[in-house]
């Protein structure tokens, strides 16, 4: 007999009329309560990536007609929207999700910049790929995305509904499918987490890491079984709806290149398992949306429609039953299904006790300081989550997540962390103007002495070498404050001119090492001082006879006050940077020099709209004494530091290092436009000069003018710029930019 009822599809009154004398005549229910119970409904939604998006379409159409959902089954994409909908989201909840979420951001694991202390922001958008070291050998990874940004949307998603382990128990009954990649075998996923659920189920092999989930490895379900019509069978569904939208195989005219002849070699199985699935619904609809490839989620607004589209075209059968279901009642069920309700951002909650899942090297206290919220206490959503990001910001997890498990009128906080391995092989590649090609190569060791402290080596090969080892270390008194020791060996070529004339080019080789004790912790300012010992040697390679090799050792008292907002490393539109720094040196304290300096760069961008930026800086330094030459300001190109190893900006206009002195005086004002998605207009003007004695004369004829046009695109590898320039006395000069800044 199920057999027979699998076979009748898109029939209208007749095959209910049929189907539900069937019931009456044949199956397990007495007569009493075959007339008194109505066939119950299944729904099957097929992994597709993007295309998934499709089933939002289909569930408009479902509920506009009133079909009744008794259980759903997902697989990948499947999973996320039946998962969703079986906790209480509707079709028009699930389209603003689609529609509105930053896709580009979720399917990465890229970190938003305010979440990173200040250390890190060193480190952010400057390295093209990473590697785990394992042993001194590079380990390579299990998937390219771990899936932190996923997890974060899927956390804050399922919050409703996280205190419910047994799927069952949904408003709607809910499996999804997933793949054990060690046996290659189907696992329905019934209970446990739902976000870690519907992670394992969308884990495409090599785009995302495994997810482990009870001692077995799980990947995509696609593999094994992509259209899980057979589960929502198994769930006791009478009648099934399947929504497919997995590609099917090629035809010969589409397999013209090796990665197509891949691509089919590898789907043949799961073709088939599809269409054996297939063959187990009642009603099958399957959304023409071919000629979008499954990677294209900033077109959610077109599956759903394409979805609606493939539903409305069988309406009057879809119509027919959910007229012929309302005849009969519901089946009760067993289970008193109460959902808390949805959280918002600035909803208050009381967290009663905090337990973490997943730590093995790292201390327990790392997560409590990072959190950085009362517990036990109150807070809102908007502070938890921020912690969780703080959390995944210190770069010591591959993956953070949050689970609020309610506590009588209160919630119980429980964090799972994936710890980092502790060693990374790091490299970046760069082209531009000033310094040809560039190369740098970094190492990063964890947990070297106490836990939560790192260590990492910087190699920058280009015409000027860098070697740069920094050691970061908590103090354990106070949660933002650390130590920071540092070792530099930098060779530099720094032209001298004369007007505008280049008399010398000096190599500056400087060796220095410094301790630091400040806020180097915290996500915004770093505040804190400390000590520098330096040998400089400068030795001219190009320059006129009278010009000397000069030695020096220096110590040197610093203090600095660096506060740091900016959205983005790479084409910001917010924030501002601000660096007030100082320097004494005494001949009187094993120095060579007396000198002291001081200086204030200030830079904000202010965002006019959501594509035009403001752009401003202003940077005053002064210095007395005797001042060594690369202690000088230097004013000059693109992409260069003003003071010797410092924070990269540019003067418009001129030539590197055009301008040098003891004071140095500048500003810049421009606008930044997003002329479409991550591709940049630039227009700035800056004036600027340096000087022998400091001044606040302010007088325009004191200084020189520049201009400069900027063409830009933020990609993976990096940002990508050409810049032309003028000035008075430079008519025409570009500027070429491939690669992270570093």
């Amino acid at each position: 007999m199920k057999k027979f009822l699998l076979k009748i599809k898109y029939t209208p009154f007749v095959c209910h009329c049929i189907l539900l004398i069937l019931l009456f005549l044949n199956t397990g229910y007495s007569r009493e309560d075959s007339l008194q119970y109505r066939p119950k409904i299944g729904l099957a939604l097929s992994g597709g990536g993007a295309k998934g998006f499709a089933h939002i379409g289909v569930l408009k159409v479902l509920e506009e007609i009133g079909m009744p959902i008794d259980c759903i089954s997902g697989t990948s994409m499947g999973s996320v929207v039946g998962g969703l909908y079986a906790i209480g989201y509707r079709a028009a909840d699930l389209e603003k999700i689609a529609v509105e979420t930053n896709w580009d951001f979720v399917l990465s694991d890229r970190k938003a910049r305010s979440v990173l202390s200040m250390e890190q922001k060193f480190f952010d958008a400057r390295y093209n790929f990473s590697l785990d070291l394992e042993k001194w050998r590079v380990k390579l990874p299990s998937g390219l995305i771990a899936g932190q940004n996923v997890v974060r949307l899927l956390d804050r998603l399922t919050l409703p509904a996280q205190h419910i382990h047994d799927f069952s128990q949904f408003p709607i009954p809910f499996v999804c499918v997933a793949t054990n990649i060690v046996t290659g075998k189907a696992e329905v996923l019934k209970g446990g987490s739902l976000p870690e659920a519907i992670r394992a189920s969308m884990a495409i092999p090599s785009a995302f890491t495994p997810n482990r989930i009870d001692g077995k490895l799980l990947v995509d379900g696609m593999i094994a079984r992509n259209f899980p019509v057979q589960d929502a069978r198994d769930l006791g569904a009478d009648i099934v709806i399947g929504v497919d939208v997995g590609d099917p195989l090629e035809s010969e005219e589409g397999l013209n290149s090796f990665l197509s002849i891949m691509n089919q070699a590898v789907s043949f199985q799961m073709v088939q398992s599809t269409l054996r699935q297939r063959k187990l619904c009642d009603y099958l609809i399957v959304p023409e949306i071919g000629e979008h490839s499954a990677s294209s989620f900033d077109e959610a607004a077109y599956f759903i429609a394409q979805g609606e589209k493939a539903a409305r075209e069988i309406l009057p059968q879809l119509q027919s039953l959910a007229d012929s279901l309302r005849r009969l009642p519901a089946q009760p069920r067993n289970t008193d299904v109460v959902l808390y309700h949805a959280l918002q951002p600035k909803d208050s909650l009381f967290i009663t006790g905090l337990e973490v899942d997943g730590l093995n090297r790292l201390p327990f206290n790392l997560v409590r300081e990072r959190l950085n919220i009362p517990i036990p206490g109150r807070s809102t959503l908007t502070d938890l989550e921020a912690g969780v990001d703080r959390l995944y910001g210190s770069q010591f997890f591959e993956r953070v997540s949050y689970e609020l498990i309610p506590d009588g009128i209160a919630r119980r906080l429980i964090i799972r962390v994936i710890e980092r391995s502790t060693n990374q092989f790091r490299v970046a590649l760069r082209y531009d103007t000033k310094h040809d090609a560039s190369l740098l190569l970094n190492t990063t060791f964890r947990n070297q002495g106490p836990s939560g402290s790192f260590l990492t080596f910087d190699v920058r090969l280009s015409s000027d070498f860098l070697l740069d080892a920094q050691y970061f270390t908590r103090t354990g008194f106070r949660r933002l404050i650390g130590l920071r020791w540092r070792m530099r060996y930098a060779r530099q070529s720094i032209d001298q001119f004369v007007d505008d004339d280049r008399i010398a080019r000096q190599r500056v080789s400087d060796f220095n090492a410094e301790g630091f004790l400040g806020t180097i912790f915290s996500n915004k300012f770093t505040f804190g001082g400390g000590l520098r010992l330096e040998y400089a040697r400068v030795k001219p390679t190009i320059a006129p006879a009278d010009f000397q090799t000069d030695t020096q050792g220096l110590l040197t008292f610093f203090g600095t006050l660096k506060w740091d907002t900016y959205n983005r490393s790479t084409f910001p539109s917010k924030g501002v940077f601000v660096n007030v720094s100082g320097e004494y040196s005494d001949r009187k304290v094993l120095s060579e020099k007396n000198f002291n300096r001081i200086f204030f760069d200030g830079r904000a961008k202010i965002s006019l709209s959501s594509q035009m930026t403001l752009i401003t800086c202003v940077f005053l330094g002064t210095s007395g004494g005797d001042v060594p030459f690369h202690y000088q300001y230097m004013l000059g190109g693109v992409d260069l530091p003003m003071t010797f190893l410092g924070d990269p900006t540019a003067f418009y206009g001129f030539r590197p290092y055009e301008f040098m002195g003891k004071n140095a005086q500048y500003a810049q004002l421009g606008l930044q436009y997003e002329i479409f998605p991550k591709k940049y207009i630039v227009l700035n003007g800056n004036g600027g000069n340096t000087f022998s004695q400091w001044e606040t004369n302010f007088d325009p004829e004191r200084y020189f003018y520049g201009g400069a046009v900027t063409f830009g695109m933020d990609t993976r590898l990096g940002p990508v710029e050409f810049t032309v320039m003028s000035s008075k006395r430079r008519n025409f000069l570009t500027y070429i930019n491939i690669g992270f800044k570093f």
